[in-house]
């Protein structure tokens, strides 16, 4: 495992931070890129790609990712290991959070991925999200309003878990 990707896009800094926050708890070097900046032309150079988003009102993804969505689907991803997370408000938006990462999800499932970290689902207050596959998360889940206490130990042990997985 050598090479690291996170592509993310922010309206409000919050998914930036997070992003960034996971490159930090990797303690690695991993090239980090904004989606309004930067498309998936270099993806192949990656073994572990990490995709990040916010969920805005209703489940609804930034319009930086509903542009990118297109050439996504057009992005060989055979064999590579997949990472998602997502931030959103499980107490405003108690019925949709974190469901535009399943919006990503439904773009690369059927690529052959080798999805990977997965979270638990107990720790949060919400009633129903799209983002959920086998009762999990379909990855890291970030509520930093209203548990911003929460934020880095979840991301830290996330991080740990990928590491295990992948052996790194």
């Amino acid at each position: 495992m050598n090479k690291i990707a996170i592509y993310f896009t922010s309206e409000n800094g919050i998914t930036e931070n997070v992003a960034y926050d996971i490159k930090y708890a990797f303690d690695m070097d991993i090239d980090i890129f904004d989606i309004k900046n930067k498309g998936f032309e270099e993806i192949s150079k990656y073994d572990l790609v990490i995709f990040g988003t916010p969920t805005y009102g209703v489940g609804a993804l930034p319009d930086a990712w509903n542009e990118k969505l297109q050439e996504l689907k057009t992005v060989d991803l055979k064999g590579k290991y997949i990472a998602l997370f997502g931030t959103g408000n499980q107490v405003l938006f108690h019925e949709s959070f974190i469901d535009a990462v399943e919006k990503i999800y439904t773009v690369i499932k059927d690529k052959n991925i080798k999805l990977i970290g997965q979270t638990d689902t107990r720790t949060y207050n919400f009633e129903e999200s799209k983002a959920i596959l086998n009762n999990k998360f379909l990855g890291l889940a970030i509520d930093d309003i209203n548990q911003a206490d929460l934020s880095i130990e979840r991301i830290e042990n996330w991080v740990m878990d990928l590491k295990k997985e992948l052996k790194i």
